[in-house]
This record gives C-alpha cells, structure tokens and sequence, in this order.
C-alpha cells in the first residue's frame, strides 16, 4: 500500500478557484482539514473506506467548502489557495494555509 500513497501524493496539485468552480456546482467538491493527509484521503476514498472516511466527515475533517470561502475564493479567483486531488468523482482540496 506504500506505493499506491506515494501515486497519490505525486497527483497533488496546487490550484486556484477558477478550475473548481464547476465541481462546487456539481456537489463534487469537498476540503480536507489540514489536520489529515490530503494523499490519505484519496487513498481511503479510492479504496472505499466508508467507516473512515464517514468518520471524518462526522469529525468535519472532510467538508463541503463553506459558503465563505467560496465566496472570498470568487473574489480572486485565479489566486492559488489550495492543493488539490481528484478521485473521480470527487475532487478534494485542502488550504494552503494553515488552519
């Protein structure tokens, strides 16, 4: 499994809103608190780990990118922000900054 994490962190990418912008529209978007390993989490939704990525979700380490951000992410939207991944059909971003 060490191998498919190491694929997983070789797909991050940095990112501003301008690309996300249609899989916010489309549900598809969702961030990733700095306190987990965005390559983690890919690797747990690639390989279905519903009990833990449900988790998360209940802890708000994975969560629909609030109306604020999309909203301050709008204002300039070619400034990069994030780190991004795709695990089709989903895409997950996380903060440069730290939270």
């Amino acid at each position: 499994m060490e191998d498919l994490e190491f694929d997983f962190r070789d797909q991050i990418q940095a990112t501003d809103w301008y690309p996300l912008e249609i899989h916010y529209k489309n549900n598809a978007l969702f961030m990733v608190s700095t306190k987990l390993s965005l390559a983690d989490v890919a690797k747990s939704v690639a390989q279905d780990e519903k009990t833990k990525i449900e988790q998360w979700i209940n802890d708000g380490l994975v969560f629909r990118p609030p109306v604020e951000i999309v909203e301050e992410q709008r204002k300039d939207q070619y400034q990069v922000f994030a780190n991004f991944i795709i695990v089709a059909p989903y895409v997950f971003i996380q903060s440069i900054k730290s939270e």
